[in-house]
Formats: structure tokens, sequence, C-alpha cells
């Protein structure tokens, strides 16, 4: 993905020298991505070109297993892995068995399926990992946008709109319907 949280990914990547290709299901227009100097690749040749790839999306029901047993496949075993979007958009048994047999380089996580990372998990076993916890809501900037993002789900509820910011969005049907009741 390639949004606000890609694109300060794509400097930063870039201020370290690196070439930066992305795929979003909304693809930026040209004069974007040349002033961002990155460039679009259909998603399964992304996987197969990049030596890293570092995932920037929201769960939903197309993200849901985004990376699983085919995609890691096509990676080179020279690759790693990024996930600091969501522990649902890997199938982290599929990523579990690619890391234990080197089909991929490597993994960074701060997000899993189960959190918090269970005790007998394998990924803390093995040394082609690192573990951290999802620690970007523990910043002045995340604290500070805090009341004005909680304004803004209260006024989508209010109004019978999803809200912008959910983990969950499959509950908001039921939540809402809730709210009729009220």
């Amino acid at each position: 993905g390639l949004g606000t949280i890609g694109k300060k990914t794509a400097r930063l990547a870039q201020a370290f020298g690196m070439t930066v290709h992305y795929y979003d299901t909304a693809r930026l227009r040209e004069e974007t991505e040349d002033a961002l100097n990155v460039r679009f690749r259909l998603y399964r040749e992304l996987l197969r070109t990049s030596d890293i790839v570092s995932l920037h999306v929201p769960l939903n029901a197309s993200t849901k297993g985004l990376l699983g047993e085919a995609e890691l496949a096509l990676m080179k075993p020279t690759a790693f892995l990024i996930n600091t979007a969501r522990g649902d958009a890997v199938d982290e048994a599929a990523l579990i068995r690619a890391l234990q047999q080197k089909r991929i380089a490597g993994a960074a996580l701060d997000n899993f399926q189960v959190e918090p990372l269970p005790a007998d998990s394998p990924l803390w076993q093995l040394d082609n990992v690192i573990l951290t916890p999802h620690m970007i809501g523990h910043t002045k900037d995340v604290f500070a946008s805090f009341g004005k993002a909680g304004e803004d789900n209260i006024l989508a509820i209010l109004r019978g709109e999803a809200p912008p910011i959910c983990k969950n969005p499959e509950v908001m049907p039921a939540f809402q319907a809730r709210l009729q009741r009220l």
C-alpha cells in the first residue's frame, strides 16, 4: 500500500538509497509517482523482484491473508518481509514455514494474528525474525491525534456510516443495528 504510512516509508527507504516500487489497489497518477520517485508494479511482479517487501495496508476483506503460501513462494530466498500493518494480512503459519525452510531470508514483525504473541509461537525460536511490539501508538503526534480521530469516528457512527478508523469493521453492522435500537 502507498497511503500515508507507505509514502513515509518510501521516503525513508530512498534516504538509504533504495529504489522503491509499490503495489496498491489504486495506482497513483504518473506525475505523482514521478514526484515521489516510485514505480508501480503488479503485485506478483513486486513479490518476485523485491529485496524487501513492506506491508502497509488496512485490514479488510481484500487484505486478510494478502500474503500467504503462494505469495511467499514468489519471493526471492534473499528477500525480507516487514509487516507493520496488521497480523491477519499475513498467513502466519505459511510465513513460519517459509522462514523455517529459509525460503525467504527473514522477517520483521510488530503485529501478529494473535496478540500478544503466544509464548509457544515458533516465531520466538527463529533466528531470522525480528519481533517488536506494535508501538506506533506511543508517540506525541499519535496521542495528539486521538481527540480528532475519536470525534471523526463518533460523527460517522451517528450519521450511520462506518467509522474511518476501525480495527474490526466486520462488527460494525451489528454495532450500528444495536445503536439504532437505542
